[in-house]
Parts: C-alpha cells; structure tokens; sequence
C-alpha cells in the first residue's frame, strides 16, 4: 500500500490518530496545546488519504525530541520522507515497534529503555503536606533539580507545567510534574519526580504524585500516564500500587546523523 507522508498543522487531523489510543499517544495529544504546539514540527503518513502514523519534533526544549504514534510502515516513512529536515543529534522517544523506522534514518545511541504507564484504577497515597508550586518556588526546584544525577526539568517549563512539593521545616524535599499537559485534550504525562537523596524511602514521591494525580483530575484530565525507567524496580512498584499498569516499552534514545 502506498503511503504518502506530509507535514501538517492540522490539529483535527493529527486528533482522529492520536485519539485511536490515548494512553500510548500521550505524549503527543498533550503537545496540541499551545504554547507546545507553537514551539512542533508535525508530520502524517496516510494512506488512501486515511492517517495512519504521526511523528513529532518538539523543539522547546534545547535540543528536540522526536516523538511517533501509530502503523510502523507510517512512522517509516515519514522517517525517511524527511530525513534532512529532521534536526540531529536529538532526543527521541521510540516505540520498539518503531525502532526500524528510526534505525532508516539515523545511528541510535545511548538508548534506555523505559516502561510507558498509564493510570488506570487510581489508588490514593496519603498527600499531606503536597502543595501546588509556582514561580515563587522555582528556586528551591532548581536547586533539588541541580542536586540529583540527571533530570529534564528547564525553568521555561514552570508556566505551561503543573508542579506538586513537599516542603518539610522550609525545606523542598520532593517534587513532580508534567511533562506534557493538555486540559483541552484532557491528557498529561507525568514527570520530573525527584526526591532530595537523603529524604527518600519516606514517601514523599508517593505524597507529590498523589497531589499531582488528584488535581489533574480536578483539572478535567482523564489520560494521565508517565514514563519510568525500566530497570527502576521500586518506582515500578509505587507508580503500581498508585494504579499505573504497563502498556508499552519505549527506547529514550540520542539520535545522530548516519
């Protein structure tokens, strides 16, 4: 079947393949919402005029970060329809069944594979203490940001971003946030959970998300996943006992010229 890839801002248009499973196409629903959409690139497959694959590359970040949802024929040839226009070196998040497409196009390094999650049956933790943060806690984020070995946490996403803490005698001990948010599509991607070394094993990263999970719902959310390291056995088990299940394994990947 012939496929014919093209870039698009039709945000109808990406909806209708997005939509056909929220939970994986998290990522991406959330970025139809400004200021997220302003800052993507956006390209269809579709055959016989059907859409069938999506690849995005969200370029708000320092370097972008490409993303993919659907039929792997599709996401390969986008892959290949716009190889030159895609920036490298980049960030990607690739399904394994999209690895091929991705392999085309570009030499895939430093890949870890991560768990995708969405939640499913929410189970509460206790959340005392866990406050919304805004602008005026952006300091101590950063500082309990700068403080851990790696996170993705950038300032220019306070104001878009949802963020919950724990404080404890002034002091930030945790904290998380979204990734991706979206109230029109009602979908967000959790992330940035971090917790100060010497506080962990106490439940403050449960608390955080709990308080997270909770006003994401206020706010209208129904699709609310996360992504999680894959060999990070005990976050696996609390994002489980909150209600997370495992949908798929997704490869975080530097990607580089060929």
């Amino acid at each position: 079947m012939t496929l014919h890839a093209f870039p698009t801002r039709d945000v109808a248009l990406l909806r209708s393949v997005l939509n056909d499973d929220p939970g994986r196409a998290a990522y991406l629903l959330g970025d139809l919402e400004a200021p997220y959409f302003d800052t993507s690139r956006w390209f269809v497959a579709a055959a016989r005029a059907l859409p069938v694959a999506v690849l995005l590359s969200f370029e708000a970040l320092d370097e972008p970060v490409l993303l993919s949802h659907g039929a792997p024929d599709g996401v390969h040839a986008i892959c290949n329809a716009f190889a030159q226009e895609l920036a490298a070196p980049c960030w990607a998040k690739i399904p394994l069944a999209h690895r091929g497409a991705f392999d085309s196009v570009f030499s895939v390094v430093r890949a870890q594979q991560l768990w995708a999650m969405e939640l499913k049956d929410f189970r509460p933790a206790g959340a005392t203490g866990a406050v919304l943060l805004s602008a005026n806690d952006l300091p101590k984020m950063l500082a309990l940001y700068s403080s851990v070995s790696e996170h993705y946490f950038q300032a220019s996403q306070m104001p878009s971003a949802v963020y919950v803490g724990r404080y404890e005698g002034g002091r930030l001990l945790a904290v998380a946030g979204t990734h991706a948010y979206s109230p029109r599509e009602r979908v967000a991607v959790l992330g940035n959970v971090v917790t100060a070394t010497d506080a962990r094993n106490r439940g403050h990263a449960s608390a955080v998300v709990t308080r997270l999970i909770e006003e994401l719902r206020r706010r209208g959310c129904t699709t609310i996943a996360l992504q999680v390291a894959g060999d990070n056995a005990p976050a696996i088990a609390a994002y489980r006992q909150l209600g997370f299940v495992f949908r798929d394994v997704v490869l975080q990947a530097r990607c580089e010229r060929t």
